[in-house]
């Protein structure tokens, strides 16, 4: 089997040089090579762009670079690069440096935008991890992907395998997923040979953007603690992180960061209930019994126990009182997500749905 290519626009030698000794070793493991562009003597910018990125293999994924102004040609650009991936359905990685809670919130109301950032505050470590791990991700889809893959049934339910949902979520997630990607149901204008990266490229925006970003469906490591009324730092804990090991989350990107299922959550807690039992278990109440010792809750951002909700903008946990649900930007199915009273008030200016 070829192995697969990740292109990266990286005009800074030296910085090429530091992120590819991390970077390449990673990529090999999911039998994929990092190549360069490193631009072109003659003819024009936005052909050469087209070639680099289908000369075989074509790339899989591009690696974006925030600047390019040190490429030889002036008219190779960010925009130049992103048009020529949307033109050939191929995602694109690329840095970004938000400031400040504003900064944040804009980053994160720019979801539906065909791009992963890339936070370009990381050490070339860090990008390389997450590079890597986003990378895989694509090839994962890539190398599952059912011939016709756009059709309607055929879509759902590849997009319930691929993703390893549990019994639990598998009808809520076949139901967001055609809610969501109504766009790959439409491809007659698109060419029989380009339908499936376009699949692939769409499907692996959602999950990346949508599904992992704001948590709902599935949701990340203080989103988890919040909904189970664990103490954040109680939940680092690998003994109590063991008790939820089915309920991991196992599909495209799970080397990004921890992801459980929301749904598994509940199913340990509903396995942990005994005859006894008058009221339905917390996940607290289930980790407790499952290590035998007493676990602390959670607090809220503003200060008392037991919380419920994932803050975007302060990454904590929030209860309901002292949070608001941002608006309709938020994707289907973010159910978890919410904004900080006053952080909310403080940005509001910026809430625009």
């Amino acid at each position: 089997m070829t192995s697969a290519r990740v292109l990266l626009f990286e005009d800074d030698t030296d910085a090429f040089t530091k992120l590819s000794a991390s970077l390449s070793p990673l990529l090999a493991r999911v039998d994929a090579i990092l190549d360069r562009y490193v631009g072109e003597a003659d003819g024009r910018a936005d052909e050469a762009v087209e070639a680099a990125i289908t000369k075989a293999p074509a790339a899989s994924v591009i690696v974006l670079d925030w600047d390019l102004s040190k490429y030889q040609r002036s008219a190779i650009s960010r925009q130049l690069v992103r048009g020529a991936a949307e033109e050939l359905y191929v995602p694109v990685c690329t840095y970004t440096s938000p400031t400040g809670d504003h900064g944040a919130l804009q980053q994160l109301m720019k979801w539906q935008d065909s791009v992963i950032a890339l936070d370009s505050s990381d050490d070339y470590d860090g990008i390389a991890h997450r590079c890597a791990a986003i990378a895989s991700g694509f090839l994962q889809l890539e190398r599952s992907r059912p011939s016709g893959a756009h059709a309607k049934g055929k879509l759902s339910r590849w997009i319930v395998d691929v993703l390893s949902a549990p019994a639990a979520a598998q009808s809520q997630v076949a139901e967001y997923a055609i809610a969501n990607l109504q766009q790959l149901l439409q491809v007659a204008d698109v060419k029989s040979a380009d339908r499936g990266r376009l699949v692939t490229t769409v499907v692996g925006y959602w999950i990346h953007n949508q599904l992992l970003q704001f948590p709902g469906v599935l949701v990340n490591a203080t989103a988890a603690a919040s909904y189970l009324d664990i103490a954040v730092s109680e939940f680092e804990a690998a003994e109590v992180r063991k008790v939820f090991d089915s309920a991991r989350y196992s599909g495209p990107f799970a080397d990004v960061a921890d992801y459980w299922w929301l749904a598994g959550l509940d199913d340990v807690s509903a396995r942990a209930m005994q005859a006894e039992d008058t009221a339905l278990l917390t996940g607290r109440e289930a980790a407790e019994r499952a290590i035998a010792r007493g676990i602390g809750r959670v607090r809220c951002y503003a200060g008392h126990e037991g919380a419920g909700y994932y803050c975007l903008i302060t990454k904590a946990p929030v209860c309901e009182e002292h949070s608001v649900r941002p608006g309709t930007w938020l994707p289907i199915g973010a159910d978890r997500s919410r904004i900080e009273k006053n952080k909310h008030e403080e940005l509001s200016p910026w809430l625009v749905d």
